[in-house]
């Protein structure tokens, strides 16, 4: 840094004087964080394709922006990257269950247990994963889960005498 300031200048217009012509400064003005901010890590990944921080951040980006199959490209990457990372399975799981694939999804959540993945608490109640919870191989998952934690668990009005 300069060492500079510019305590008088309270938006971009008052540091260039022609701001408002520059395209660029123009389209980011019409743009929200996140748009933004993906727009930025995907520069990112421009540069540093391999980039495990830069991929997450787009993954989650992209996931939150609705672009599912583009977010699950990233996380298939990630995957490759990161083979044994718990959370980077995980979040595959999730692109998959938004898109509808159901039992590659709960293959991944699968993966993500067998990798250090237990965060069954959160796992029960992301959204992501709402079109998994009913299928058997789900339950098998979270029953196998419960077991592992040692956790003990009942129904209060089916187990006491």
């Amino acid at each position: 840094m300069s060492g500079k300031s510019f305590p008088h200048a309270t938006k971009l217009s008052d540091l260039c004087s022609n701001a408002s012509a520059v395209p660029c400064v123009q389209r980011w003005r019409k743009q929200d964080q996140i748009e933004f901010d993906t727009e930025f890590f995907v520069r990112m990944l421009g540069r540093s394709p391999n980039s495990v921080d830069a991929l997450r951040i787009v993954g989650e980006l992209l996931s939150h922006r609705g672009q599912h199959k583009a977010a699950l490209a990233i996380d298939k990457r990630l995957a490759q990257l990161c083979p044994e990372d718990c959370v980077v399975h995980y979040n595959l799981a999730c692109s998959l269950a938004l898109l509808g694939r159901e039992g590659a999804a709960v293959s991944e959540l699968k993966r993500a247990f067998r990798y250090g993945y237990t965060d069954l608490e959160y796992m029960e109640r992301d959204p992501d994963l709402a079109s998994v919870r009913k299928s058997s191989a789900y339950q098998s998952l979270v029953d196998e889960m419960t077991a592992a934690s040692g956790e003990f668990y009942f129904d209060l009005e089916s187990d006491l005498p």
